[in-house]
């Protein structure tokens, strides 16, 4: 089992140790509106909303797909206002 040499520290104690220096920081803390750091997180929210978009047309072109070429009834299953034959 690995040692957990922190877990016993409040935040606190684990802040002014990290402040000494003792205690390496795996990310360097960026001010919200640093250049460098909104360019980080705008990298991550494009992409997560060109993700999300692809994600979302393709549900879209397999539901038609079912619906028009396999016709086989699973868009008129999950749209709510169909109702049930």
């Amino acid at each position: 089992m690995a040692e957990e040499p922190f877990r016993d520290l409040t935040p606190e104690q684990l802040r002014e140790l990290i402040a000494q220096g003792l205690v390496p920081r795996l990310i360097e803390p960026q001010p919200f509106n640093a250049p460098q750091g909104y360019a980080y997180y705008a990298r991550f929210h494009i992409w997560f909303i060109n993700a999300g978009a692809a994600l979302l047309a393709l549900h879209v072109i397999a539901a038609l797909f079912h619906h028009f070429v396999r016709r086989d009834g699973v868009l008129r299953s999950m749209w709510p206002l169909a109702g049930r034959r």
